[in-house]
C-alpha cells in the first residue's frame, strides 16, 4: 500500500526484514524454513494485489482467494490495515509466552472502533470529501432482501458504496450463494463525520448485545435496520 503503484524488488528492505521475521517464527515453531516466504515469494505476493488495484497497470494476472479477501477489507482503509498489522504482531509476541485469548466479559463483545479519520496521500492522493456510512446484510442471491430469523450485517464507511460492496463480495467462493446487499446508508460531507458516526453506530449495536465482533452484527432484519436508522440519522443531524 505504501509503494503502489510501483512494483517492489526482492531486495526491498521491508521484504527482507519480513522474510527474516517469518523464518524466525517458522524455526521457533519447528517448521521447515522452506514453508515460509522468501523475499522473492513476498515480492510475488505483492504482484497479486497489483492485479486487484484498478489504479495500477500490470501484466500480472494471478489472483488468490485470500488476497481477494484482504483487498476487499483493507484497500480503502490504510489505518485499519495498520491497526490489524499491529494486532497480529502483538498476538505473535504474546504467543511466545502463552496462548492469545480475546477478551470478553459477560458475553459482551467489544465492537471495532474503526480506523481514525484521515486524508493525505501514499502515491495515490486521498482527498477528504463525501463518505457513506452503510449497513449491509448477508442475503441469499436471488432471495429476499429481508431474510427471516437472525442474519449477519456489516457496518462500515466508504467513498464509493457500490464499489465497496463489490469488493466485499469478491472474497466469496463460487457457489457460496450469498452476497452483501445494501440495506441503508447515510452520506456525510467529510471523512471525520463518517468515522465518528461509524464508531457511534457500532457502539450502539454492541450495547444492544448484537455485535459479534469487529464491524459485524447478528440480528433480526427489522431490528437491525431500525436501530441503524435511528443511530446513524441522529449522528447525521448532530453533524
Amino acid at each position: 500500500m505504501r509503494c503502489r503503484p510501483d512494483s517492489l524488488s526482492a531486495n526491498d528492505p521491508d521484504l527482507l526484514e519480513l522474510s527474516r521475521h517469518l523464518s524466525r517464527r517458522a524455526s521457533g515453531a519447528g517448521k521447515p524454513q522452506a514453508q515460509w516466504r522468501t523475499p522473492d515469494g513476498l515480492r510475488a505476493r505483492t504482484s497479486v494485489f497489483r492485479v486487484l488495484d484498478p489504479t495500477v497497470e500490470t501484466v500480472d494476472s494471478k489472483r488468490t482467494s485470500i488476497s481477494d479477501r484482504v483487498w476487499a477489507r483493507f484497500s480503502d482503509d490504510p489505518d485499519g490495515l495498520a491497526a490489524e498489522t499491529a494486532s497480529i504482531q502483538a498476538r505473535w509476541q504474546e504467543g511466545t509466552t502463552g496462548s492469545f485469548k480475546p477478551t470478553a466479559t459477560n458475553d459482551f463483545i467489544e465492537p471495532s472502533r474503526g480506523p481514525s479519520a484521515w486524508a493525505g496521500s501514499y502515491h495515490v492522493a486521498r482527498v477528504d470529501g463525501d463518505r457513506w456510512v452503510y449497513l449491509l446484510v448477508l442475503a441469499e442471491e436471488g432471495g429476499s432482501l429481508e431474510p427471516p430469523g437472525k442474519v449477519f450485517f456489516k457496518i462500515g464507511r466508504s467513498g464509493d458504496l457500490d464499489r465497496r460492496r463489490s469488493e466485499l463480495n469478491w472474497g466469496f467462493p463460487p457457489g457460496f450463494g450469498f452476497q452483501w446487499q445494501i440495506v441503508d446508508s447515510i452520506l456525510f460531507g467529510t471523512e471525520g463525520g463518517a468515522a465518528e458516526t461509524e464508531r457511534s453506530v457500532l457502539a450502539g449495536f454492541a450495547q444492544a448485545g448484537l455485535c459479534v465482533g469487529g464491524e459485524f452484527v447478528k440480528s433480526e432484519f427489522g431490528a437491525a435496520r431500525d436501530l441503524f436508522g435511528r443511530l446513524a440519522r441522529v449522528e447525521s443531524f448532530s453533524r
